[in-house]
């Protein structure tokens, strides 16, 4: 308690250009700690790397800087895992080998995320709306415990006995597993649905969609209730 009062009484006694200095400090730390997660590549590595070694999510972009909000956060947020990387290649850098690798034109400025699963060479065509959703696209495209979870959620939203099949997600999970963000946002979802009804889903939508448009929410909860709108959203489309 003592350390952190002391820090908040030395930041209000600093003079405002040296906080102004550490603050942009902290800010190019961050920058740079996303620059060396994320891969960039281009016509002559990108077949290397992309070789079905390993999982890899790569996106398409005009420029780095016009690629999905966020999308550097994905490649944080992966740094380190074995087996799976996360890359951009920029269309006006490498024009002839995007053109004739995606068939994708220099006019074309919407990024276009693909993934390349290990031991495939012909990729999956991912929507790149927000960062989020690309996370939570990848936690369960490369871990085999969530890819058998993502089956039975199909399962799931279909069956006449949804409380059987909600019990078959459950056992299918290790313990550590059964902690992991999404797989809680799922697990409560289904759990809620079996309960009340595949209406949860539109009711809670708008319930969620209300908070996080609200003043005052900070902006991890806001990234917190866009990940439980994904799931949402994900339920309700495979109704």
């Amino acid at each position: 308690e003592y350390g952190a009062l002391q820090i908040q009484h030395n930041l209000s006694n600093m003079k405002q250009p040296t906080l102004l200095v550490l603050v942009c400090l902290l800010s190019l730390f961050t920058n740079t700690r996303a620059a060396k997660a994320l891969l960039e590549l281009d016509e002559h590595t990108f077949d290397k790397i992309v070789d079905g070694s390993k999982h890899v999510l790569v996106q398409v972009a005009q420029y780095t800087w016009k690629s999905t909000d966020g999308y550097d956060k994905v490649a944080v947020e992966f740094k380190g895992i074995p087996d799976v990387l996360v890359a951009i290649i920029t269309r006006n850098d490498n024009l002839d080998f995007v053109s004739k690798k995606f068939g994708i034109s220099k006019e074309d400025e919407t990024p276009r995320t693909l993934f390349y699963e290990k031991g495939q060479t012909v990729p999956q065509v991912v929507s790149s709306e927000d960062s989020d959703s690309l996370t939570e696209f990848l936690h369960f495209a490369v871990h085999p415990e969530l890819k058998k979870l993502s089956a039975v959620i199909k399962d799931f939203v279909k069956a006449e006995d949804k409380s059987s099949v909600l019990k078959e997600s459950q056992d299918l999970l290790s313990s550590s597993l059964k902690d992991h963000p999404y797989v809680k946002y799922y697990l409560s979802s289904m759990k809620a649905i079996a309960e009340k009804g595949v209406d949860f889903i539109e009711k809670e939508t708008k319930r969620l969609q209300g908070l996080s448009t609200s003043k005052g929410v900070s902006k991890q909860k806001v990234s917190e209730l866009k990940k439980r709108l994904n799931v949402l959203n994900k339920l309700k489309d495979i109704q």
